[in-house]
Parts: C-alpha cells; sequence; structure tokens
C-alpha cells in the first residue's frame, strides 16, 4: 500500500509507464560510439552513473500540474533484460554478472525518489544479449519437436528463441535465477 506524504495510506493508483533508458543509458558503454541523446546518457557511463536523471527528465514532461500527480503519482517501470546482466570474462572464459551494468541499475532505483515496477525479463524474444547466442546452442534450453530443437525463429521482424518451458533444470534458468539473484542482493546492500 501506498503511503502519501503526510504518511497516511494513501490507496491510490500509481502510473509507472515503462521508460527507455535501457539501451542509451543503463547497458551504454564508456567510450563507445553509439550516439548520445545528451549529457543525461553520457553521465550513464561514469563510474557512478545512472538513469535516475534522465527518468526524471522523461517523467517531468508527463506530469501536467502538480495536483495530479498527488493524486496519481507518478512512477516508472525499469525494464531489466535479465541475459543482459551477464558479461564473458577475458581470461577464463565464463559467463559471469556485469557488476557495472546492475550498478547503474541499483543506482537508478536508488538516485530516483519515485515509485518504481522492475520488470525482469528473459523471454522468447531476443535482447541482444551476447549469452543468448550461447544458450540457444544447447538444445536443453530448446522447445523441441519430433524433429528436435526449434531454431531461432522471427515474430513480427524480432528474432525470437524458442526457450522450453518443460525444464527447470536448463542452464537458461540458471542464468535467469542467477541474474535475478545478484540484481535483488545488489538492491538489498
Amino acid at each position: 500500500m501506498l503511503r502519501s506524504q503526510t504518511g497516511d495510506p494513501a490507496g491510490l493508483m500509481v502510473l509507472a509507464p515503462m521508460i527507455g533508458v535501457i539501451e542509451p543509458c543503463i547497458l551504454a558503454q564508456a567510450g563507445s560510439n553509439a550516439p548520445s541523446l545528451d549529457a543525461m546518457t553520457t553521465s550513464c557511463t561514469t563510474p557512478q552513473g545512472s538513469a535516475a536523471a534522465l527518468v526524471e527528465s522523461t517523467l517531468k514532461g508527463l506530469e501536467n500540474t502538480p495536483s495530479q500527480a498527488t493524486r496519481y503519482p507518478l512512477g516508472y517501470t525499469l525494464p531489466v533484460p535479465l541475459l543482459q546482466l551477464f558479461r564473458q570474462d577475458a581470461s577464463s572464459g565464463d559467463w559471469v554478472i556485469d557488476d557495472t551494468t546492475v550498478g547503474r541499475l541499483v543506482r537508478t532505483v536508488r538516485d530516483s525518489q519515485r515509485p518504481v515496477v522492475l520488470y525482469l525479463f528473459s523471454t522468447h524474444f531476443a535482447s541482444g544479449a551476447p549469452l543468448e547466442q550461447v544458450l540457444a546452442q544447447d538444445p536443453a534450453n530448446l522447445m523441441h519437436t519430433r524433429d528436435g530443437p526449434m531454431p531461432e525463429g522471427v515474430y513480427g521482424g524480432a528474432p525470437i528463441h524458442h526457450w522450453t518451458l518443460a525444464r527447470t533444470d536448463s542452464t537458461l534458468t540458471q542464468r535467469r535465477i542467477q541474474a535475478a539473484q545478484a540484481l535483488m542482493d545488489a538492491l538489498c546492500q
């Protein structure tokens, strides 16, 4: 239950639009040649970077009046593509949690004073994570027909992986759990 600024239960609906900060900010690499929206997105790649300023700037444009913000608090939904939270370790070749990306997500939540919905996902729609291609090579992670594992597909022009729903002991499931746990641990610190 939400509480108003006076501490009384508000019981209000929160508006939480999904904010597009993942590509231009959270997943941005320091020194990358990707086009920057402005100085706010550039600050995302600093050692203590956060997308909070970009979130706030976006939401300010949606608020019409202060009384409307009080009546229907405006928060945001932060999408978290779980398989994007991994990087391949250069020395061992193992897939490890990317602490830089997790840190940006945590600082975004910390630095924004607005209500947040964390949308943790790892669905059949490809997110462009390098780990997806590795996981797609393991038949244990994929749905099967009588002809064998289903290959990568396309839906509405977007690449999809036919991840299995029949098994919970797959590497895919283990990576999803590992990423969600790492994020929750970092948020709780």
